[in-house]
């Protein structure tokens, strides 16, 4: 469920999948493999990444698979 409103989110803010590979300086086929077995079976640096990039809250996410904007 999270890694679907994730995908939503990345496509929004980055225009594709491929765009976010490139500005986490990550490879596409991470995010990819994350999206599709799961947030939780991601390593935590790229967790960590994903979520600074985005500027979402990692618990949030984690822990209710929320894809929730940080304040301030």
């Amino acid at each position: 469920m999270g890694e679907k409103k994730l995908n939503e989110y990345i496509i929004k803010k980055h225009k594709s999948l491929r765009n976010f590979a490139t500005a986490t300086q990550m490879p596409y086929s991470t995010i990819e493999n994350i999206l599709k077995h799961g947030i939780g079976n991601a390593s935590a640096e790229n967790v960590f990444k994903i979520c600074n990039a985005l500027n979402i809250d990692i618990d949030q996410l984690c822990t209710e698979h929320k894809v929730v904007e940080k304040r301030g």
